[in-house]
């Protein structure tokens, strides 16, 4: 005994379905489609690249990307997939591959040096030039100290200043 039902079934989608002895079944009309959810697309390490992320190239290309559409599909290059960004260091457009991507800042020396003069920075406003260190010499400063670091870390990995 078969029941087949004509209303349009909402957890269907709208679709049409009938179900006997043999299971259950669901009709379309010629040119109806399933909806599919995208697949989650990952950076390189394994986190999900959605709209309007701010991501980093690892590969060739270590820049700042923010994410235009991470599910692209490129008709140019022979309907290959890619995320759409745009580069905030080139101010363009462009297509990444999401294995080349990631959501960690990468780190270099600039930075170091950028994290070093913003303490530097921080404490010689909040503070004067005045540090409570316990040396009185010059450049002894807990300021002098900060930015001394990254001088001694680029030596010992023989980096230039």
């Amino acid at each position: 005994m078969t029941t087949t039902s004509s209303q349009p079934c909402a957890s269907t989608g709208g679709a049409r379905t009938s179900s006997g002895r043999r299971g259950f079944y669901t009709g379309f009309d010629p040119g109806e489609r399933v909806k599919r959810p995208e697949p989650k697309v990952l950076d390189a390490d394994g986190v999900e690249i959605k709209v309007g992320d701010t991501v980093y190239g690892i590969g060739r290309t270590e820049h700042q990307f923010e994410v235009i559409d991470p599910h692209h599909i490129d008709p140019e290059v022979g309907e290959a997939f890619s995320v759409r960004c745009y580069d905030s260091d080139e101010h363009e457009e462009c297509h990444c591959k999401p294995k080349l991507l990631t959501h960690t800042r990468p780190d270099s020396w600039e930075r170091l040096e950028e994290d070093a003069e913003s303490i530097r920075q921080t404490n010689a406003y909040n503070f004067g030039d005045f540090s409570p260190s316990d040396f009185k010499r010059s450049g002894d400063s807990l300021q002098d100290r900060v930015s001394d670091i990254v001088r001694r870390a680029k030596a010992l990995a023989g980096v230039e200043q």
